[in-house]
């Protein structure tokens, strides 16, 4: 979930290509309700900066809705992230950096 529309839609296309099923979001309420409307995601990638609810909130809202879900946190200012199923990358990154982040947080790396 990226706040930004070009860069959310970036990054959308960039994980598909990766073999990723993505969907972009706006902003929590709506990754939440996308998460309530089709449960089964692998895992999330949060904006810890979004224009209705802090970041860490949706992280802590899709915990209760799915505990074993891994959550990557984004944002441009350096973050401490702690919590199982959780790791954090600091923008500005190249898209390659969240493909490689997002396989290690599900443990598809060697």
């Amino acid at each position: 979930m990226e706040d930004e529309p070009a860069l959310c839609g970036l990054f959308e296309r960039f994980l598909s290509r990766s073999g990723f099923d993505a969907h972009c979001a706006a902003d929590g309420r709506a990754a939440l309700g996308s998460m309530d409307a089709a449960p089964g995601f692998e895992a999330a990638i949060v904006d810890l900066t979004l224009p209705d609810m802090p970041g860490e909130e949706v992280g802590e809202q899709m915990s209760l809705r799915d505990p074993a879900m891994p959550v990557l946190f984004i944002s441009g200012r350096p973050v401490r992230v702690t919590g199982r199923n959780r790791a954090f990358l600091q923008k500005p990154f190249a898209p390659w950096e969240l493909v490689e982040a997002l396989r290690r947080l599900l443990g598809l790396t060697a």
